[in-house]
């Protein structure tokens, strides 16, 4: 039998280091995907963090958890998704979600996925999307393998 997976909410004892790591990996995917300066772009990652989390744990319509995996309750992750009305519908977006090293290629990502749906469809939302960078091919490969489409993308080029 597997162990069971559940969703616990992110701890204020927790959620500073999550921003910090969320906030150092956003601005290293952004750096390398729109050549930005590393300076720049953890700047810009940190005002686009704090402008969304504006009251932290608090922030409305904001959900952070810890997935914790097995009778122990080990924390194998970070997830982060808010809720969003667009007219008369209410949509999800996945702005994180991470799996500990130790813990990947085991299916977790795949389970983690349907609790974050589930708890989003039973909020109200009637779609779930998420931002994912063309070299992350971890990322992609999960949305695809769980039914997630691209619907929009952005050209670039060095010069």
């Amino acid at each position: 039998m597997a162990a069971p997976l559940e969703l616990r909410p992110m701890r204020p004892a927790e959620f500073d280091e999550f921003v910090d790591q969320h906030v150092r990996d956003r601005a290293r995917n952004s750096a390398f995907a729109m050549a930005l300066d590393q300076g720049f772009a953890l700047i810009r990652a940190r005002d686009e963090v704090s402008a969304l989390l504006t009251e932290g744990l608090a922030t409305s319509n904001h959900f952070l958890y810890r997935p914790v995996l097995g009778t122990d309750r080990i924390a194998v992750g970070w997830v982060w998704y808010s809720l969003e009305a667009r007219g008369a519908r209410m949509h999800a977006l996945l702005h994180e979600l991470r799996i500990n090293e130790t813990h990947r290629r085991l299916g977790l990502g795949r389970k983690i996925m349907a609790l974050l749906e589930d708890r989003a469809r039973k909020s109200g939302a009637v779609q779930m999307e998420t931002p994912a960078f063309t070299h992350n091919l971890r990322a992609r490969e999960l949305l695809q393998k769980v039914g997630y489409m691209p619907v929009r993308q952005l050209y670039s080029r060095k010069l």
